[in-house]
């Protein structure tokens, strides 16, 4: 599931949905199936059929994060926000907070870069903004977050 926010005049957005095979490939206009993860793209323009939102390796790299997120932490991942000129994924959880990637990373370390953080941040109590896990620091790795 694709959704398309087009920036529109006067700041205002446009919502388009659409499906996309697995190369990325929109095969379908205004349609969605909540099987499938959610995957939201900021375009001056309005996608269109045939048209390739992401490319098969970005696409497999936004479900494999969102699964492994879902999978490690036990929290339902609403929506994955591709931000293609950042190369950044956030993803928007259930507990509606995002998480931030680097998506020039390795996934697996920012995820255990979560994880090691769990005893001082307790994701599923705390009510967060957001959780930054592209900092890398020198000698350890830094994980910045900001409360509600």
């Amino acid at each position: 599931n694709i959704i398309n926010l087009i920036k529109g005049i006067d700041r205002l957005e446009i919502r388009k949905k659409y499906l996309v095979n697995s190369n990325g490939m929109i095969i379908m206009e205004n349609e969605e199936n909540p099987d499938l993860p959610y995957i939201s793209i900021s375009t001056d323009q309005a996608l269109g059929l045939n048209a390739f939102p992401l490319d098969q390796a970005k696409l497999d790299y936004v479900i494999k994060l969102t699964n492994l997120f879902e999978e490690k932490f036990g929290l339902k991942v609403v929506e994955a926000i591709y931000l293609k000129k950042a190369r950044e994924i956030h993803l928007l959880t259930e507990k509606n907070f995002l998480v931030w990637f680097d998506q020039t990373k390795d996934m697996l370390t920012q995820i255990d870069k979560l994880k090691k953080a769990l005893p001082k941040l307790d994701i599923y109590k705390t009510p967060l903004q957001y959780i930054d896990l592209r900092i890398s620091g020198t000698n350890a790795e830094k994980v910045i977050f900001k409360r509600r």
